[in-house]
């Protein structure tokens, strides 16, 4: 293991911007019990405590077709 390696988080919590959720419900598909999308508003919320290994968190980020999964913090 290299130094930065032994830096690197274990998790990192995700979070969603409900002003630019489109309701495309791939969080929900990837991540059942984590993410639910409201039937009535069409947005995403987590249910969840948030937190992905980095590279779950990327593959998140990436997959969300409005860009509204971001790494918090």
């Amino acid at each position: 293991m290299t130094t930065s390696e032994s830096f690197a988080p274990k998790s990192v919590s995700v979070a969603v911007d409900n002003q630019v959720c489109a309701a495309g419900g791939q969080c929900e598909m990837l991540e059942p019990e984590m993410f639910s999308v409201d039937d009535e508003t069409a947005i995403a919320t987590v249910t969840g405590d948030g937190k992905l290994s980095p590279e779950r968190a990327a593959t998140l980020v990436d997959r969300c077709p409005s860009g509204a999964i971001y790494v918090d913090g």
